[in-house]
């Protein structure tokens, strides 16, 4: 034994970590290299040669870790855009709801909010009686009591 080292994911993420031995073995034929180099197929070139002088009976075949990383999780990311585009459809249908709820309140109090601006309401006050009866402002309440704990 050489040594022990900390759990890691060898596998994909949605795996439990189990125990794993690494052995060095000359006999497998694989072998990770780091490379900092803009000549990737210069480097390619010079592994390949090195790889069939040491031997002739296996090909010399190569891939990518970031590759292999980015198709083994490419599933999540379909997933994660799908959702993007879903939440944001739910977005715009809760956003046409609320507009049709405000038509709709506009629609039932023209005759109140006629009356309203003859007598001299401003726009504001106007907006402030449509948007009274909402849950809009059930909502801020909540929130401004999230934020500051004092405020009851």
């Amino acid at each position: 034994m050489v040594g022990v080292v900390k759990d890691f994911n060898f596998r994909s993420l949605h795996q439990r970590i189990t125990p794993v031995i690494m052995v060095l073995d000359r006999m497998d034929g694989t072998t990770i290299v780091r490379v900092r180099t803009d000549d990737i197929p210069g480097v390619l070139a010079s592994m390949r040669k090195s790889w069939n002088s040491l031997t002739a009976e296996a090909p010399f075949s190569w891939s990518f870790l970031d590759e292999r990383y980015d198709q083994m999780y490419k599933n999540e990311r379909h997933t994660g855009i799908l959702l993007t585009i879903f939440a944001g459809l739910t977005i715009f249908v809760a956003c046409l709801g609320l507009f049709g709820l405000a038509t709709f309140t506009a629609e039932q109090r023209t005759k109140e909010i006629g009356i309203r601006k003859v007598l001299g309401a401003d726009v504001k006050g106007i907006v402030a009686l449509l948007a009274g009866g909402s849950c809009v402002w059930w909502g801020w309440l909540f929130c401004w009591r999230r934020r500051w704990p004092g405020f009851s």
